[in-house]
Parts: C-alpha cells; structure tokens; sequence
C-alpha cells in the first residue's frame, strides 16, 4: 500500500509537471498577445489540485487528482464546475467583496 501511495505520488508530479509547464507556455503566449489568460488559470488551478490530491493517500484522491491532470477528463470536470459555481451565483450563494487598495496605502 505505501509502494501505490509513493507510485502514484510520483506519476502525479511528473504528470503535474509536464501539464504545468505545458500550460505555462500558453498563459505567456496568451499574455503576449495581449489577452487575459482567464481559462488557462483556471485550469492550472485544477493542475495543482489534481497534483496535491495525488499526494494524498487515497483511491479516491488518486483518481480525482488524475482526472484534473489529464487534459480532457479536466474539460468535463471543468465545465460541472463551471455550471455548479453558475448555479450558486444564480442562486445568490456566492458573494465577491472588491478591496480597495490605493485607499489602504
């Protein structure tokens, strides 16, 4: 059992790292050709998750953390995330506060 832990934990950071740098070249080409890489963040979020769970003992840490790594399991999980953070919008459950910095310098 600690030999699956320790072999998934290692497949997790190789997969997390090649995703990771992968996805990093496009924030920087997006960033370049002046767009807002929005998606791409949102998908390294899910890489780091995906990479975090792996660590973690688990089979069902394991296969979640492999579902965000791979490229098209994370579209679909994206896209149940996009709809149920729509939902909770819709529905008044999430509320987003605005800081003002240049009035706290």
């Amino acid at each position: 059992m600690i030999l699956l832990t320790i072999a998934t934990g290692m497949a997790g950071a190789l997969l997390a790292k090649s995703q990771g740098i992968s996805l990093l070249r496009k924030i920087r080409r997006e960033v370049a050709e002046g767009r807002v890489p929005a998606d791409k963040l949102v998908d390294g979020l899910m890489i780091l998750g995906g990479g975090i769970l792996l660590l973690t003992p688990g089979v069902l840490t394991d296969s979640i953390g492999f579902c965000l790594l791979i490229p098209w399991s994370r579209v679909l999980m994206k896209r149940l995330l996009m709809k149920w953070m729509i939902h909770k919008i819709q529905k008044g459950q999430v509320h987003v506060h605005h800081i003002n910095l240049d009035h706290h310098l």
